[in-house]
Parts: C-alpha cells; sequence; structure tokens
C-alpha cells in the first residue's frame, strides 16, 4: 500500500452505527455517510491522484520560486503561480469530491483534531513516519545549513522552521502508533 492512500485513508472514521463517514477536510467541519464501499475506492483514489498531481506542481512552483529569489530575479510570476495553483487545486478538490459525493447525506459527527492524528498514525507504516521523519530531518539540516554557514536569509529561515515543526509532527506520530501497538 503506498504513502498516499494510507494518508487518504484518514479522511475517514467508523461512525458510531456502524456506517464509514468521510470527512473532505479532515477535522474540520462535518462528514458524509458513505452508503457503499465503491464511493469510498472513488474517494481513496481520487485523494491519491490529488495528492501525487499537487505534490508535483507545487513543488515544482517551489522550485520555480527558489530560482528566481536565488537569482534575484521578479518573484511577482512565481508568487502568481502558486496562487493560481492553490485556487485550482482547491476548485479540483472541491468539485471531485462534490461529484463522488453527490447524494451522500451529511453526517452529525465530527472528526476531533486527535481523532485524525490517530487515523494517520494508524495509516501510515512505521516505516513510511521514519522515512518522513528522516526527509525532513535532513531538508531541515539544509536549511539551516544554508542559512549559518551560507547567509541565507529569511527564507531558509522559514523552511528549516517548517521542517523542524514537521518533524515534530512526525515524531508525535510516531509516539501514538507506538502507543496503540
Amino acid at each position: 500500500m503506498s504513502l498516499t492512500n494510507d494518508f487518504a485513508k484518514s479522511y475517514f472514521k467508523t461512525g458510531q452505527d456502524g456506517g464509514c463517514i468521510f470527512f473532505p477536510y479532515g477535522n474540520f467541519g462535518r462528514g458524509y455517510l458513505l452508503p457503499s464501499g465503491v464511493l469510498q475506492d472513488a474517494l481513496i483514489g481520487f485523494i491519491r491522484t490529488f495528492s501525487i498531481i499537487t505534490g508535483v506542481c507545487f513543488t515544482a512552483a517551489g522550485i520555480f520560486l527558489g530560482v528566481a529569489i536565488t537569482m534575484e530575479l521578479e518573484l511577482l510570476s512565481p508568487l502568481l503561480l502558486l496562487v493560481l495553483l492553490a485556487l485550482l487545486s482547491s476548485i479540483w478538490y472541491e468539485y471531485q469530491t462534490r461529484k463522488i459525493l453527490a447524494g451522500a447525506e451529511r453526517s452529525d459527527e465530527r472528526m476531533s483534531f486527535q481523532e485524525y492524528l490517530l487515523n494517520i498514525s494508524s495509516a501510515i507504516s512505521k516505516r513510511g513516519i521514519y522515512l518522513l521523519l528522516f526527509g525532513s530531518g535532513v531538508l531541515a539540516a539544509l536549511n539551516l545549513f544554508f542559512l549559518l554557514e551560507l547567509d541565507g536569509g529569511r527564507f531558509e529561515l522559514v523552511f528549516a522552521c517548517w521542517f523542524i515543526f514537521s518533524a515534530l509532527v512526525l515524531l508525535y506520530l510516531l509516539k501514538l502508533k507506538n502507543l496503540k501497538s
């Protein structure tokens, strides 16, 4: 099972009546009752595709922004590209989830942030968490190196802080996973 499939499963919860509930925005907002496993498979497939495509697009846009900053080019184009990507990906996500969930009944149940983190920790394997933790640590170290040794600026500081924060969240997920097993 892939990391994107595992992540997609964190949007689902078993309701009090035993039925499957999909939360399109994680712990924000109400969920939808899924009458069949076909809808769940379609949603997992879409979230997987969405994660891969938007991940590649945002990575490319981030590289473009980084090159523009490094070469001291104008920043309007890469920033507009990021805003456009965010807008288009939001529209695509909303359209597709509404299309898949057409006719699905809204649930009164909510997903707490703790439940969402538990879902993520149970959906991702320990090896996956360790791999993400390693990547976050390497990227945090690289940005700190650029910041301290190569006279980096705010850009490197923000990314170093982001990857350190990500590593802390991953450590918490690993703790939840160890407590559960």
